[in-house]
C-alpha cells in the first residue's frame, strides 16, 4: 500500500513500499491536537469512516519501519489524511 517514493529512511531502515496494491500511500505525516505537524516522510495516517466513540475514530497507519497496515483509534481533534472513493 506504500508508494515507492517519498519515504525517508531512519537508522538505515528503508521505508519505501512496492505499491503492489495500487493504493500508493504517501508519507504525509499528521497534525496533532494542538496544530503541530509531524512525521512527514515517515508515516501516513488515514482516517476511516468508523467512529470509536463520541470523540474518537479509527484510523489506518502506514509506517516507514514496517510493511503492514495497522489500525488504531484516536481523538478526532488530530489531523490525518483522508481518501475519498467515488461510488460509480
Amino acid at each position: 500500500m506504500k508508494s515507492t517514493k517519498s519515504w525517508k529512511t531512519y537508522d538505515g531502515t528503508s521505508g519505501k513500499g512496492d505499491n503492489s496494491s495500487g493504493f500508493n500511500g504517501l508519507p504525509a505525516g499528521s497534525r496533532n491536537n494542538i496544530g503541530v505537524f509531524y512525521e512527514i516522510g515517515y508515516n501516513a495516517l488515514f482516517w476511516s469512516s468508523t467512529q470509536s466513540g463520541d470523540y474518537s475514530a479509527w484510523y489506518r497507519h502506514l509506517g516507514y519501519n514496517h510493511t503492514g497496515v495497522n489500525r488504531y483509534f484516536l481523538n478526532k481533534s488530530f489531523g490525518f489524511s483522508v481518501r475519498c472513493v467515488q461510488d460509480i
